[in-house]
């Protein structure tokens, strides 16, 4: 009985509770309001320009002789004198001598051929002589011939017999057979002697082809520089003997400098762009040699010297290679600097880490700089030297149309928003290059036209098709 009274007021307790809970601990109903307007945001836009100045980018470059010539002597001899100009690191001009071969020997050939010249000579004018006499006594043997022959003519003539006997009839005739047999002698003696005149000729020809070499050998003694350069090695020394064709100097060519640099793939992509129109490019049905070649292409090279910035003009003219570097899956090429004398102060270069110019007054430098290209101080400008390091910037004018926008309006991914007409529109563009100016992507990037403007400013969640205040 007692278990069923407990059970009877638990039942109770909860369903008390239930009740309490259901009356007294109701949620109470949430009022929904509409939400109130979201301001719109305010940006800042630039418009997107065309670009017509081409592409410009930098390269690292290390500075290569333009040719290197190796002297070698074109005769053998022992060296009589060496100039002084004649060791590694000096400069010397072209036509200068370096050294000279003993010439004693080759100047006795050239007294022994000029004799044998002069008898071979000689010997042709004798033949002369006698090839005349013997045509002038030839002559006169056709005209004994004539007298002879006309006269055993007047003796056949005859008819009447008893008026000459037949022995002096004979006798006529042998003598015509003697003047005709004297006749054909002289005229093989006078073909033997224009044979004999043709070898002469051919023997005096010869001396003289001797004769010139022998003075080409005697010239050779003297051994001067071909070009304008700087002599990078030599290996002989006075009374030293050299052999004919061994390289005894080494002269790099100073003239000329070549710049070696490697290019990415897509800044070659912009060489071979730029000689498609080119007066150079390759013609249509040679498509094979359109990947290996193109058209020279402008470059400034740079160099740092002192806190000042020294440039030259340069042209990228070549591939060094038909093929990409394995190592660094690039293309060597070179820029050619035609006249490294025409050097040019480009700019003061002011490091934070740079202290070789002691305190200076940068406002004022700067002021300096734009109020005149030259250094406050008149240094001599530096020397292109083999080795060097410089900075190359190509000039490239590729045939294909571009586009620039401020640098600020790029996010990453290569995107950009456009507030044209009041609405934000997202485009992801192909960038060629970002420059100090600002990015330059191509024409072709979703439809992004010159008439668009950019977003420049900071955005917060943009979302396609937002409308937004343009400053």
């Amino acid at each position: 009985m007692k278990r069923v009274i407990r059970i009877l007021i638990s039942l109770g307790m909860i369903i008390g509770t239930v009740m309490f809970v259901a009356k007294f601990l109701r949620p109470v109903p949430v009022e929904h309001r509409p939400a109130p307007p979201q301001a719109m945001n305010t940006v800042q836009t630039a418009p997107v320009k065309p670009h017509e100045g081409g592409i410009d980018f930098t390269v690292d470059g290390q500075v290569i002789p333009y040719r290197a010539l190796d002297i070698a002597p074109e005769v053998s001899g022992i060296v009589k004198f060496k100039s002084e100009k004649a060791r590694a690191g000096k400069f010397v001009r072209k036509g200068e001598t370096l050294l000279e071969i003993d010439p004693v020997d080759y100047e006795l050939s050239v007294r022994q051929l000029t004799e044998e010249t002069a008898q071979a000579q000689a010997s042709i004018h004798e033949m002369e002589v006698q090839i005349e006499s013997s045509k002038k006594e030839i002559d006169i043997s056709k005209s004994q011939l004539e007298i002879k022959e006309r006269e055993l003519a007047r003796y056949e003539s005859v008819k009447t017999p008893g008026v000459y006997s037949a022995s002096e009839l004979d006798t006529v005739r042998t003598s015509v057979l003697n003047g005709r047999e004297s006749l054909v002698k002289q005229e093989n003696a006078l073909r033997l002697y224009e044979q004999q005149l043709i070898r002469l000729k051919s023997v005096h020809a010869q001396k003289e082809t001797n004769l010139e070499q022998a003075k080409l050998n005697l010239k050779r003694t003297k051994i001067v520089a071909p070009i304008d350069g700087v002599v990078k090695s030599h290996n002989f020394e006075v009374n030293t003997y050299v052999q004919k064709g061994t390289v005894v100097a080494s002269i790099l060519d100073t003239s000329k400098l070549e710049i070696q640099c490697f290019l990415h793939m897509k800044q070659m992509s912009w060489l071979w762009a730029s000689s498609a129109n080119s007066e150079n490019a390759e013609s249509s049905d040679e498509p094979a040699m359109r990947g290996f070649d193109f058209a020279p292409t402008d470059a400034t090279v740079y160099y740092e010297l002192d806190g000042q910035r020294w440039s030259w003009k340069g042209r990228l003219t070549t591939s060094d290679s038909g093929s990409l570097d394995p190592k660094t899956r690039m293309m060597l090429c070179r820029v050619t600097i035609d006249d490294p004398t025409d050097v040019q102060f480009d700019s003061y270069v002011i490091h934070t880490t740079d202290t070789s110019l002691g305190t200076v007054d940068k406002e004022a430098l700067e002021k300096e700089k734009k109020a005149k290209k030259t250094p406050l101080i008149q240094t001599p400008p530096p020397t292109l030297l083999a080795g060097m390091y410089v900075t190359i910037v190509v000039h490239a004018k590729p045939e294909i149309p571009l586009y620039s926008a401020p640098e600020q309006a790029l996010l990453p991914g290569n995107k950009i928003w456009t507030a044209t007409d009041g609405t934000l529109r997202e485009y992801r563009i192909r960038v060629a290059t970002v420059t100090d100016e600002g990015v330059i992507f191509y024409a072709d990037s979703q439809g992004v036209t010159a008439t668009d403007k950019v977003v420049i400013s900071p955005l917060a969640s943009p979302a396609e098709g937002d409308k937004v205040n343009v400053l």
